[in-house]
């Protein structure tokens, strides 16, 4: 080799200082002065900003035993002839075929070309360039180099995206099990981190329009961006004003992506946007992605687009599921109206469910599904008489066989629907008047042959009855309640399940 890549290297233009995972070159050859000369050639060139890290062998046997030790080598400057004539051909094959590595890339060197003809060594091995010594001179040294790290960086960065996109599929549904839009960002945020090689920093922000009018110089809009979510350094960055988190080259960078509704990257840093009709402007900024390349900024485009239509389909589904509550505690109140009683029994014993479900370590879900079911606990009462329903005596024993009526009248309404909540909504209304020693109506179950859902809708229904005022009697103090519930246990109601109401009745009693 000549001195002319000294000349040449020195003209290149300067590279980023910060060191991230060098390229991996792995020289194997038996003579020391390659090596030398290699490392002297090369020290120097960067790509992307990093550096090569020079991996030595001088044998079949250590060059195969420093393949098995790195599966992320970048280029095999590979000797045909060391301690083996076609020492360097069986490397070829264990990399390609033992290993099954193929992003590597392996430029085949020899100063004895007749022990391994080009033609030959070219159709029957998996090689990517092949070079007699003597016509690799410094320059070209540096040229075969450059354009096998560059082609490894391309295959693992097309393969990187692949999985990506992979990612991005298999991952979708986990965005939608998040019930608020916070967690569900959160969620978004961290897969997107993850996509990202580099794994930079990531802080979510929202852009909230015009009405924050005390921050209109914040963005090119006038609008008072403030962060939503994040990751890395941004992950406890919640909340915050986006001039209180970021700097203002980053708060410029952030500005300009909302201006021109692209991604602009500058100085190591990244800002894309994505809008939605319904939700508004949101920005991801990232710090630490110096060599992000175009095809992860494609992949992230990808990302976005899939978050924002999965944002408005949440969003969507979150209203309708509220519309179905609202709907189901308004039919629970349109009963308690007609009977005379206030609506606010309905949302407690809703309340009350919940807080015993959450004490037996019932799911979010659970327990959302429980509230709901448990409003319509009396809706077999719409089908009881005005007369019996609002009468202010006891009843007779004729009236009170009609009375208990309503739990089948409920029962038969919900029973037909095919969601869960009118389904589990069906059994409260059928069972919530048995009792746990088999007394109850309206057929005498007992035990836990009486749903787990009735037997707690049927403490909640109680506690509340004897605590409210009724057309029929006064309210009853806290500790009459009480002592009537527990004198109660084991007869009319589930003893296991009152001890967890009784652990959560300091949160319910402020109810009243």
């Amino acid at each position: 080799m000549t001195d002319d890549l000294l000349v040449f290297a020195e003209d290149i233009e300067a590279q980023s200082a910060r060191v991230v995972r060098p390229w991996k070159v792995l020289i194997a050859d038996d003579d020391d002065e390659v090596h030398v000369m290699t490392k002297l050639a090369l020290a120097d060139y960067h790509y992307l900003g990093q550096p090569i890290s020079f991996l030595d062998s001088y044998s079949l046997a250590e060059t195969i035993s420093t393949l098995r030790e790195n599966n992320d080598i970048a280029l095999v400057l590979l000797d045909v002839v060391m301690d083996k004539p076609n020492a360097g051909l069986e490397i070829v094959k264990f990399l390609r075929e033992t290993l099954n590595e193929h992003d590597t890339r392996i430029v085949l060197r020899t100063g004895e070309p007749g022990e391994a003809p080009e033609r030959l060594v070219i159709l029957q091995y998996d090689i990517n360039d092949y070079k007699e010594k003597t016509e690799l001179t410094a320059t070209k040294l540096y040229t075969v180099v450059h354009t096998s790290i560059k082609s490894f960086c391309d295959i693992r960065t097309i393969r990187a995206s692949r999985a990506g996109l992979n990612r991005i599929i298999s991952e979708a549904a986990s965005l939608y099990k998040n019930s608020s839009d916070r967690a569900f960002l959160r969620s978004a945020v961290e897969q997107l981190s993850n996509l990202m090689c580099s794994n930079p920093d990531v802080a979510l922000l929202r852009r909230d329009g015009l009405n924050d009018t005390a921050a209109f110089h914040l963005s090119a809009s006038g609008g008072f961006i403030r962060s939503i979510a994040g990751t890395g350094r941004f992950s406890l960055a919640e909340d915050l004003h986006a001039m209180d988190l970021l700097e203002s080259d980053e708060m410029q960078l952030v500005h300009t992506a909302v201006l021109h509704k692209r991604a602009i990257k500058e100085n190591g840093k990244l800002a894309c946007t994505f809008t939605s009709e319904r939700l508004g402007t949101f920005v991801l900024f990232f710090d630490g992605i110096d060599f992000l390349q175009s095809f992860d900024q494609a992949i992230i485009d990808i990302f976005l687009s899939h978050v924002c239509r999965a944002m408005e389909n949440s969003t969507l589904q979150r209203e309708i599921m509220e519309t179905q509550r609202e709907i189901i505690v308004k039919l629970g109140e349109v009963v308690e109206f007609r009977s005379r009683e206030t609506s606010d029994h309905v949302h407690r014993v809703s309340q009350i469910c919940g807080k015993i479900a959450r004490a037996l370590g019932y799911s979010d879900e659970a327990i959302e599904e429980l509230e709901l079911a448990a409003a319509l606990h009396d809706l077999g009462k719409i089908g009881i008489t005005d007369t019996i329903l609002n009468k202010a005596g006891k009843l007779s024993d004729d009236e009170f066989k009609i009375m208990c009526e309503h739990t089948i009248i409920g029962q038969n309404i919900l029973k037909n629907s095919s969601r869960r909540v009118f389904q589990l909504a069906s059994v409260i209304a059928a069972e919530h008047h048995e009792k746990w020693d088999g007394s109850g109506y309206p057929l005498g179950k007992k035990g836990v042959e009486i749903d787990t859902a009735a037997r707690i809708v049927a403490i909640a229904d109680v506690y509340d009855a004897l605590r409210s005022e009724r057309a029929y009697k006064s309210a009853w103090t806290r500790q009459a309640t009480c002592d009537h519930l527990k004198a109660e246990a084991g007869r009319h109601f589930d003893p296991l399940l009152l001890d967890q109401f009784f652990k959560v009745e300091p949160e319910i009693n402020p109810l009243y």
